[in-house]
């Protein structure tokens, strides 16, 4: 038996996967315990020695006999006063190590068993791997000599990161792609806030890192698509299609210029020019003349919609006039930029490609998300068909919830259902981010089989990722309120067959995202404006009543 003290024993075990502990002073949630045991082999008759490592998921401390008194509130009462207590813990039994190999535990620990603080050479054989084929992704919790890390090749089947806010999802992001590019990999981070632009690299070789502001680019988007972005109405048919027969006869004009040798925006340079000269284009006296290639091409459409519908009698002044106004609209309140790359332009070995969406509205980001998951999926499946070999690419969503609600429909939510469902078999990988699983779509969360649990306090949260990731006990997701910063539960292929406690290391180079010093700023500012005012008041010579 060992020689460590004895931290507490067995009091009842519920299965091979969970016991109840007392002792007399309780163990931090979280920390992991050690016991060894003896069972009878009916085959044999003999006993044979087991040896289980446990991690604590909860705990109470409860006085033994409770006996308040008056007295016991007094002034003169010893400071030194002790009520003689009792703690009962919940261990989650997380493999069984007997012969050096983990496996799953199959016999409840019997009462009386004393649990010991887990030594790290056992901890080792359960969680240390080697490098080759795996990238770091922390260390295991409380004991800071054990990597953990992820086997790269489980990322086929995708993952989910989910926490409560400021519990570290965003930091975790960073490490696994930072890591994840160094060893060629290339990594797209559809980022809704803003927060990875500025992201260093942990290594200081900014060049490995590419920032895309997302922009709309009308020429590359299919025309039925731009159709339903600008007008977005269910009911508005006639006008979505009026809309879209106009893009296409201007998309294919502009094709048919770019192939003369001319790029997009002076393509439709050209073709705003020859209007014009033919009086086609009717200037608005109460708009500036067409200046950039975006404002160009929108004068074009609106004249391509007028002579539709001057020449056809299915559509009315009224419908043409709202096409316009909503065609306005959009582009005045869009990112418009006729050369915005697609997303497969944007792929690059060994890149962290950030595609910064923020400036875009919550239905625009939805569009733009759908657009490139369609176009990376369509690309990854040609490759292969292609014969040629196709370089995997990471894709991941920031607050997922927005795009892909579990009681709602978004333009982009079918196409990361698709990705979801297909995406693993051409080398796409799909990595979720989210602080509300209970908000995902089963549909793409049943297909993610790597997780990630951060710190989540809601009930609803906790039932959420139970249902997601089948593996996660109930005796093991009560740790999930008390987590502190940066600490998770990882499972899933990526990291074995056991769950692990981790604490994901810190990314040097995450500058946006993380919670101000709301203190610091506004006291700095303070001082700052009461040495404005006193360098005045000495200037001045005093204060004037």
């Amino acid at each position: 038996m060992m020689s460590r003290p004895i931290l507490g024993r067995v009091l009842r075990s519920g299965s091979p996967l969970y016991s109840y502990v007392y002792s007399d002073y309780p163990m931090p949630v979280g920390s992991y315990v050690y016991a060894e045991f003896s069972v009878l082999d009916r085959a044999s008759g003999s006993k044979v020695g087991r040896r289980v490592i446990g991690v604590v998921s909860n705990s109470s401390y409860s006085p033994i006999i409770e006996r308040p008194s008056i007295v016991d509130l007094r002034s003169e009462s010893s400071q030194e006063y002790s009520v003689p207590s009792i703690s009962i813990m919940s261990i989650y039994i997380v493999a069984d190590i007997t012969s050096d190999k983990p496996e799953t535990p199959r016999y409840p620990l019997p009462p009386g068993t004393a649990i010991y603080p887990a030594p790290p050479e056992y901890l080792r054989i359960l969680y240390e791997l080697p490098e080759k084929g795996f990238i770091r992704i922390g260390s295991l919790s409380e004991y800071s000599g054990i990597e953990i890390r992820l086997r790269v090749n489980e990322l086929s089947r995708h993952f989910l990161v989910t926490g409560a806010t400021g519990s570290g999802k965003s930091n975790t992001v960073a490490i696994i792609a930072d890591r994840l590019t160094r060893i060629g990999a290339p990594v797209m981070i559809f980022d809704v806030h803003g927060e990875y632009v500025g992201l260093q690299p942990e290594d200081g070789d900014s060049s490995r890192v590419r920032v895309y502001e997302a922009s709309i680019s009308p020429y590359k988007i299919p025309p039925k698509i731009l159709a339903s972005m600008i007008i977005r109405d269910p009911a508005a048919t006639k006008q979505r299609r009026l809309l879209a027969r106009a893009l296409r006869i201007l998309n294919r004009e502009i094709g048919d210029t770019c192939s003369k040798g001319y790029g997009i925006s002076l393509a439709v340079g050209e073709i705003y020019s020859k209007r014009s000269a033919a009086k086609r284009i009717s200037e608005d006296l109460d708009e500036e003349p067409a200046q950039t290639p975006s404002s160009m091409y929108k004068k074009i459409l609106v004249d391509i919609v007028r002579s539709i519908s001057g020449s056809s009698k299915a559509y009315d002044s009224k419908v043409v006039e709202s096409v316009i106004d909503k065609v306005d609209d959009f582009f005045e309140t869009s990112p418009i930029d006729l050369e915005a790359p697609r997303v497969v332009d944007m792929i690059e070995t060994g890149r962290i490609i950030v595609i910064d969406v923020s400036r875009l509205s919550d239905d625009q980001k939805a569009w733009v998300l759908k657009l490139y998951v369609d176009e990376l999926l369509d690309h990854l499946k040609m490759t292969v068909a292609s014969g040629r070999r196709s370089l995997p690419v990471v894709f991941i969503v920031e607050e997922a919830p927005l795009f892909l609600p579990a009681d709602s429909s978004t333009p982009a939510k079918e196409s990361l259902q698709r990705f979801a469902r297909e995406g693993r078999k051409f080398g796409g990988v799909l990595g979720i981010v989210s602080q509300r699983p209970r908000s995902l779509d089963p549909n793409v969360a049943s297909q993610l089989q790597n997780f990630i649990f951060l710190k989540l306090v809601q009930e609803e949260d906790r039932r959420a990722v139970m249902n997601i990731a089948d593996s996660l006990d109930d005796s093991l997701a009560q740790i999930l309120p008390s987590l502190p910063k940066g600490r998770a539960i990882v499972m899933g292929e990526w990291i074995g067959r056991f769950p692990v406690l981790v604490d994901i290391d810190q990314h040097t180079g995450k500058r946006r995202g993380v919670s101000p010093d709301l203190y610091g700023l506004w006291s700095s500012g303070s001082r700052a404006s009461e040495e404005i005012v006193e360098e005045k008041f000495s200037i001045e010579g005093g204060w004037v009543l």
